[in-house]
């Protein structure tokens, strides 16, 4: 007896649509969004420490435009599917928020990243990239 097994048939993909780009644009202001939280929730504000909130996104950015692309965050049927963009978002926010925190802990950055640091990371990023990128689906499937 012969069963056929779902997969999400996964490939990298840069963005390469106008839908995409702007996927990407909402994900970088996502992520600025995020880090400016955390400086709030440190008594700061992001635009008046503007060096430090680069410094502090910097790491997040890298690790971001690097890996987003290989969890396929923005291959079409991603773009399209709540399923897919949840099933994608979360693993690949893990994976990446763990890369952002090795960064920020190497010689080049000031700050170090510790566990409750990067636990925190997660659970706030996701609380800023989950409904975000949801509701991106929702825009680009209608």
């Amino acid at each position: 007896m012969l069963r056929s097994v779902r997969t999400l048939d996964v490939r990298p993909q840069l963005p390469a649509s106008l839908g995409a780009a702007l996927v990407l644009f909402g994900d970088l202001l996502g992520l600025l969004l995020f880090v400016s939280w955390g400086l709030y929730e440190h008594n700061l504000l992001a635009w008046e420490v503007p060096v430090h909130t680069a410094e502090t996104l910097t790491p997040f950015l890298a690790a971001w435009l690097a890996l987003a692309p290989l969890f396929c965050l923005y291959h079409h049927r991603t773009l399209r599917s709540y399923r897919r963009t949840f099933l994608l978002l979360v693993p690949g926010w893990v994976i990446i928020a763990l890369v952002a925190a090795a960064i920020r802990a190497s010689q080049f950055f000031e700050g170090g990243a510790g566990v409750t640091f990067v636990l925190v990371n997660i659970a706030f990023g996701l609380l800023v990239l989950i409904p975000w990128r949801l509701g991106a689906v929702a825009l680009l499937r209608r």
